[in-house]
């Protein structure tokens, strides 16, 4: 059979091409709503009875209490929806251009858009750019479960009042769409900073997971968003500080460090890695694992820069992040504790590594900025409302910004992280490669009335692993494929691995989920980045 996949250059090392064999089916994923397509900027038209609206949403701010409006959002109309404004930092008394929270089902609890009920809109905050959240978001999202961005236009009473940035919100219907059920333990890592707390609960912990011995001390510390599982978020923490060995039982290995990998490439210190440990969200799934989901990105990049006690990184300090960022630190056992471990570590790197050959070598995140602020620039430069000038907006990708505190030229930093990453001794081994074989792209092949996969690895592979779970399912189950000729792998000894998978009978007409994962001493290589929102997907005749 004729190759069909051309080996990936390196140091490139994830292949997204899937091709359907005989009988098989390829279920792709389910067409996502235009709410929050990238590439399309949305419209929300809101109707409000009221011509100081701007003083009676200040007013309900400190409520959180919604407004009853009528909005049409994307053409579509509710009439019993309601509004208000959000955010924190990013929220100002008088400002006239304050974040938004929209409910569209206000009064009529049936009321949905593609089934989202609610609206979260930024405002950009700290990101002349205004491509920040975006962009962040887009790249999160191929390789952890998390939420989606793009642009949207507001206007009220006819008004055009800017830009705004539209963020999926962290809710009910995002829990069932990802994990299957909304009811399980459900907390945020939101440190309250205001307040005084008891003498014996830990100074300046904030969200950063640590055990604390009084259990009341969690509350200032974390926001449960569900009606109960304090008992929970305590177990996670206890594990991490008596049983590191066992965190895997309780936390999700793989969407953890994903989302440390992320924050460190991408500079994302307003997050567990920086001074607060906040800005995540943890949904304990089906299988009793916390699973973190990442949150409020408009400071990634570089613009936040504390990691600590310390003052204030510099912009060059900032850019030269060690990937061992806190790996001593006890107070961030999340971090710590994980690193501690070889396995973990080792993962932990490879996954930092792909993304930096991803996204930021040869430039590819910089002309994504360049992209989106072409998309959004008429509507940029008609936004009198704006927290930034349009002329601000032109030059932030290449010139800091001056402001309260200076803001980073974004393309500027990645060019540097991305030379920093690339020449730093923890990444720069070439992890094994993931590819096909004969054009069997990480297929089912029906032989003897029983299936295998095969694949092939480059650079050295010494191990390779086949994940998977059938369709409905959490858990993945893990079979460690072999390269002894034996196993449908060709030749002992070529790279070539292979496992017998299901007998004929047993599996039909069932879909399965799968990645395959390859190791060799310095790191790890996936079939696909994306396995935990997007996994190879196949159904048996």
């Amino acid at each position: 059979m004729k190759n069909l996949i051309n080996k990936p250059p390196l140091p490139k090392t994830l292949l997204l091409i899937f091709v359907c064999l005989g009988c098989l089916t390829f279920n792709g994923n389910a067409q996502k709503s235009d709410l929050y397509s990238i590439d399309k900027i949305g419209e929300l038209r809101i109707n409000l009875p009221h011509s100081d609206w701007r003083g009676i949403l200040d007013s309900l701010k400190v409520y959180e209490d919604y407004l009853p409006a009528s909005v049409t959002l994307n053409g579509k109309s509710y009439e019993q929806a309601g509004v208000r404004y959000r955010g924190s930092s990013s929220f100002r008394l008088g400002e006239k251009k304050n974040p938004w929270g929209v409910k569209l089902n206000l009064g009529d609890k049936e009321a949905n858009y593609d089934g989202h009920t609610t609206l979260k809109l930024s405002n950009g905050y700290r990101d002349p750019s205004m491509v920040r959240e975006v962009l962040a978001y887009e790249i999160a999202n191929q390789y952890m479960v998390a939420p989606r961005a793009n642009f949207m236009r507001v206007f009220v009473n006819g008004q055009y009042e800017g830009l705004y940035i539209n963020i999926e919100p962290i809710d009910k219907v995002f829990l069932k769409k990802h994990y299957g059920k909304d009811d399980g333990t459900f907390v945020k890592g939101s440190p309250d900073l205001s307040s005084s707390r008891p003498e014996e609960c830990l100074k300046n912990t904030y969200s950063a997971l640590e055990y604390e011995a009084n259990s009341d001390c969690y509350a200032y510390n974390y926001e449960l968003k569900s009606s109960e599982g304090w008992d929970d978020l305590i177990k996670l923490t206890k594990t991490l500080k008596d049983k590191p060995s066992q965190t895997g039982s309780v936390l999700n290995m793989d969407q953890t460090l994903w989302m440390l990998a992320f924050n460190n490439v991408f500079m994302n210190l307003s997050s567990y890695t920086g001074l607060f440990s906040h800005n995540y969200y943890l949904y304990k799934d089906t299988n009793g694992k916390f699973n973190p989901i990442i949150w409020d990105l408009n400071m990634c990049f570089g613009t936040f820069r504390k990691t600590g006690k310390e003052k204030r990184l510099s912009f060059k300090e900032v850019q030269r992040l060690s990937p061992l960022l806190h790996s001593n630190n006890s107070t961030k056992p999340l971090i710590s504790q994980i690193l501690n471990n070889d396995t973990y570590k080792m993962r932990y790197f490879s996954m930092m590594r792909i993304m930096v050959y991803d996204h930021l070598h040869n430039g590819k995140l910089q002309k994504r900025a360049r992209d989106l602020q072409k998309l959004i620039d008429n509507d940029v430069k008609n936004d009198k409302n704006n927290l930034y000038d349009y002329q601000k907006f032109k030059i932030s990708l290449y010139n800091n910004i001056k402001d309260k505190r200076e803001i980073p030229a974004l393309n500027k930093m990645l060019e540097e992280r991305d030379d920093f990453l690339r020449k730093n001794k923890y990444l720069t081994f070439i992890p094994p490669a993931v590819t096909s074989v004969d054009g069997d792209a990480f297929g089912f092949i029906n032989r003897e009335g029983k299936y295998y996969i095969r694949a092939k690895a480059d650079n050295i592979a010494s191990k390779m692993f086949l994940y998977y779970r059938y369709s409905g399912e959490m858990k993945y189950s893990r079979m460690a494929m072999s390269d002894d000729g034996q196993s449908r792998d060709k030749r002992k000894g070529d790279s070539i691995f292979g496992i017998y998978f299901g007998k004929e009978g047993e599996v039909s007409g069932r879909t399965v989920e799968f990645y395959i994962r390859a190791e060799n001493a310095k790191g790890s290589g996936y079939s696909t980045s994306d396995f935990l929102v997007r996994p190879h997907r196949m159904t048996f005749p």
